[in-house]
């Protein structure tokens, strides 16, 4: 079976990133070459449903992905430069006559660069280190390479893997960019394509669903759909859902919620739901079967899910169920993963914008977060269907447009 592997990197890494992907039987790259790091997240997002797994060249372009409205939902790595590529650039410099214990680095962790330095019999007591944080910008690494290239204990060669650092740099003062070895590579493919064939043979198990309602299937229909499932007639009258277990645990919000089960409760008095998960599609359905009495002793409108290794999980709290009372308001956080505050924060916002669609950056303005904590929320409340895609907003730049949410909470 092969594995599609997006790689995003600077144009002039690509090749070398690429050829080295390529290598592995089996794996077809999509190249996604930037030319400035923040068109990643655009890149990302128009090709996420496209790959099994995101391999980019370096932390940067790692975390502007990360920090998007809709960050990879695939696994993703990148390729650690403080290993064998520091390493080969310290051989470069000191085979250039360069003193490489005196030397400014940035994005690469302390610790590590330091591991690297002791290994190779490099003192770093003048080692100058500005680790990766996603506040820092471009000017403020130029800045820093700067003012330690002045003074009697100065640098003597800056050390970048940021393209537009080294490119302001390099007139000035001795400038060294890292490009990553194919060794390098190799290691954050292991890496990546181990999480990747974990997660797709996790979600490729059989998820089998048996359904009691008491009005035939009315509904059903198009929530199986949803779940990318097909659906059919059990022995005893219920209804047979036969799916996998990466769109279950989605639309569950990692197993915590099912959103179709206050649905149907608008058109049965009585819905039962027990789900299985197994290698087999008959060891699933015998979870199934353990699942549906479970329900069946909890009451009318309830649901069961039975995992593998034994352990049952009650997804009963219908969005029909949910009123603004704290009692409620709490037992509807637990079932979302999001606090009881965050979710009266919400409800607050939503009053304040006359229940108009709003954006993710709207949500983390008010809530005090950031962007890539407020997309996590949404996802929650979408999944547990308290938030719903109404369209999209054009941003003020060139960048990609914004989805709008309404807020049902």
């Amino acid at each position: 079976m092969s594995r599609t592997i997006g790689v995003v990197a600077p144009h002039d890494l690509m090749p070398g990133i690429a050829s080295v992907v390529r290598e592995q039987p089996g794996t077809v790259v999509l190249e996604l070459a930037y030319r400035d790091d923040t068109e990643v997240p655009g890149l990302v997002g128009a090709n996420g449903t496209e790959v099994d797994g995101w391999l980019f060249s370096d932390i940067v372009p790692y975390a502007a992905a990360l920090a998007a409205p809709e960050p990879p939902a695939a696994p993703a790595v990148y390729v650690e430069y403080s290993g064998p590529t520091l390493a080969q650039a310290l051989l470069v410099l000191s085979r250039r006559g360069h003193d490489v214990a005196r030397l400014s680095i940035d994005t690469l962790p302390a610790d590590d660069v330091k591991h690297t330095f002791g290994e190779a019999g490099v003192s770093t007591d003048d080692l100058h280190i500005l680790p990766f944080s996603a506040g820092v910008t471009t000017a403020d690494i130029v800045e820093f390479h700067r003012r330690r290239h002045l003074g009697p204990a100065r640098a003597e060669v800056a050390i970048t893997s940021v393209s537009a650092v080294h490119d302001a740099l390099a007139p000035e003062i001795p400038t060294f960019r890292l490009a990553p070895l194919a060794a390098s590579v190799r290691i954050a493919l292991r890496h990546l394509l181990l999480t990747a064939t974990n997660q797709l043979a996790e979600d490729a198990q059989i998820a089998v669903g048996l359904i009691q309602t008491s009005h035939g299937d009315t509904g059903l229909a198009s929530e199986v759909s949803a779940l990318g499932g097909s659906l059919s007639t059990a022995i005893g009258g219920s209804h047979l859902l036969i799916t996998t277990r990466g769109p279950l645990y989605a639309a569950t919000s990692g197993f915590t919620w099912l959103p179709m089960l206050g649905r149907l409760a608008d058109h049965h008095r009585v819905v039962r739901v027990g789900l299985g998960l197994g290698d087999t599609a008959a060891a699933a359905e015998t979870r199934a079967r353990h699942a549906l009495a479970r329900a069946r002793v909890l009451g009318d409108v309830r649901a069961v899910l039975s995992l593998r290794d034994g352990t049952d999980m009650v997804l009963d709290v219908p969005a029909a169920q949910a009123t603004t009372d704290t009692t409620s308001l709490s037992v509807l956080a637990r079932r979302v993963g999001v606090a009881v505050s965050t979710l009266r924060s919400l409800q607050a916002l939503r009053e304040a914008t006359d229940d108009e669609p709003i954006v993710i950056r709207d949500i983390a303005d008010h809530l005090g977060i950031r962007v890539r904590a407020a997309h996590r929320i949404v996802q929650r409340l979408e999944l547990g269907g308290l938030a719903e895609r109404t369209g999209q907003r054009k941003s003020a730049g060139a960048g990609r447009p914004n989805t709008l949410y309404k807020l049902t909470v």
